[in-house]
């Protein structure tokens, strides 16, 4: 999922650091997750649906269909 959530960001064209500020979570959580460290959580993935509607949640945990 790391690998398409830097596409994401890429086709957005926002910084990780914006990325975080916009859907309210810890600027190093998103560097983790990007990093591989670790996985997303609940909130993340919720906050990420609530302020990116039209992302495909589907392609973003599985990599089936298309980014929007």
């Amino acid at each position: 999922m790391n690998t398409r959530l830097q596409q994401f960001l890429a086709a957005e064209n926002i910084s990780q650091g914006s990325f975080a500020d916009k859907i309210n979570v810890a600027r190093a959580s998103v560097f983790h997750i990007l990093a591989g460290r670790n996985k997303p959580g609940y909130e993340f993935i919720s906050s990420l649906i609530r302020h990116y509607p039209e992302l495909n949640i589907e392609w973003l945990l599985t990599g089936k269909g298309k980014m929007y």
